[in-house]
């Protein structure tokens, strides 16, 4: 019943409701602002900048129409429909006369010696890191954590 009042509710609304997160916001608000002006939809958009699990959030109390924001792949997200926009990768860079440079591929385990500059724990890349460490036991040396 709950959920049948946010559909009438959002319905009956005049404006388009689009939350976001930094990194999202920053990767992808252009283009999607872009398709929304294809559908003639811009002259009633509203855009607000959170935090990604208060969108989620949000977006279930009604507060918003779409989210557009970063989640690892494994996290469920029920009764949310979503649509991968993009997909990331880890690249390990090496200077070019580091011996790992030479190599077509490199372990994990190969890197255990290595000083890693890492992002602060709060993004959502370190914590698929921190888990991938986690499941093959590694402990990588930090030798710096930077937050930006």
């Amino acid at each position: 019943e709950n959920l049948i009042k946010i559909e009438v509710k959002r319905a009956n609304a005049n404006n388009f409701r689009l939350g976001y997160s930094e990194l999202a916001g920053k990767a992808w608000l252009a283009s999607v602002i872009t398709h929304l002006n294809q559908g003639r939809m811009l002259a009633n958009i509203e855009t607000k900048e959170e935090n990604s699990h208060l969108l989620e959030q949000h977006l279930r109390e009604g507060r918003f129409d779409v989210i557009v924001f970063s989640r690892l792949g494994d996290e469920p997200l029920p009764g949310i429909k979503t649509t991968p926009l993009q997909r990331y990768q880890y690249v390990l860079v090496v200077a070019e006369d580091s011996p790992l440079a030479q190599l077509d591929e490199i372990r994990i385990a190969q890197i255990k010696d290595t000083p890693l500059i890492m992002r602060h724990k709060r993004f959502l890349s370190r914590t698929s890191l921190d888990r991938l460490f986690a499941k093959t036991g590694f402990q990588p040396t930090k030798k710096l954590i930077v937050d930006n």
